[in-house]
């Protein structure tokens, strides 16, 4: 399984992109950064791009339904990836391409929806590259998203689909401290009905008793849990005090062996 890290855009941009290419520098596989309330998700790749060399950039999560679907589809979207034309004639939305998109021999990249429920993880597997979870434990992982997605991928007979996992998580030496800091951290997603439901179906009452907290080798088992689990990579949203986010950072780089 492999290691992302998470990067909030809440700082300068310019700290954005560097902590993104700190991403890289720790040797971990992948930056997601999210498209929330502040910097263009797709403009701070596009920057980190330009100082990153093999680390993989992705979004967690853009939202599609403020955005145009044409204007999405120049950046991320399928099937003008594919340098097909795009036609959509809805009851509230219609778009249609007069001509395929230019994207100048470059490679389409993997597409991945943050589906969560049923039908959004059929819908994942039959025509995405795979799913990006949040608050998402890994019972619910191991025994209704790995299996969900990828029956419909099998189905379709498309390639075993990316798995990625993402959850809170802080080596500490103070487990009742942490887990109380992540109830007010994460509490948002307590009562978002999305990650509600994959909470319920964890049996777990907020995001501390799914995400990631404890020793060194507590949170390494854990990891490696989500790997036999199915999980492909781990999205590591990092919190805790100062020493707390060194350490677990430095747990994370042990684990990929950098």
């Amino acid at each position: 399984m492999e290691i992302g890290r998470m990067v909030w855009p809440s700082v300068r941009l310019d700290e954005v992109v560097e902590r993104v290419a700190r991403v890289e520098a720790d040797g971990l596989a992948a930056a997601w950064v999210p498209q929330i309330f502040g910097w263009d998700a797709l403009t701070v790749l596009a920057l980190a791009g330009e100082r990153t060399s093999s680390i993989r950039l992705g979004t967690a999560v853009l939202p599609t339904h403020p955005t145009h679907p044409l204007l999405l589809a120049a950046s991320a979207l399928i099937p003008s990836l594919r340098g097909e034309r795009t036609q959509f004639d809805g009851v509230r939305l219609r778009a249609e391409l007069p001509r395929p998109l230019d994207t100048f021999d470059t490679p389409a990249p993997p597409v991945l929806l943050a589906a969560l429920g049923p039908a959004m993880l059929r819908l994942a597997g039959e025509h995405a590259d795979g799913t990006v979870t949040l608050m998402t434990g890994i019972r619910t992982v191991a025994e209704h998203i790995v299996p969900t997605i990828s029956v419909a991928a099998a189905a379709a007979g498309r390639p075993a689909p990316r798995i990625v996992v993402g959850l809170p998580i802080c080596v500490t030496a103070d487990v009742d401290a942490a887990r109380q800091r992540c109830r007010e951290e994460f509490a948002a997603y307590t009562n978002t009905p999305s990650y509600r439901a994959m909470l319920d179906k964890e049996g777990a009452a907020d995001p501390a008793d799914v995400a990631l907290i404890g020793s060194r080798g507590e949170v390494s088992d854990r990891l490696r849990a989500f790997h036999d689990a199915g999980a492909t990579e781990f999205m590591a949203w990092v919190f805790g005090d100062d020493n707390e986010q060194a350490e677990t950072g430095s747990c994370l780089r042990e684990y990929v062996g950098a």
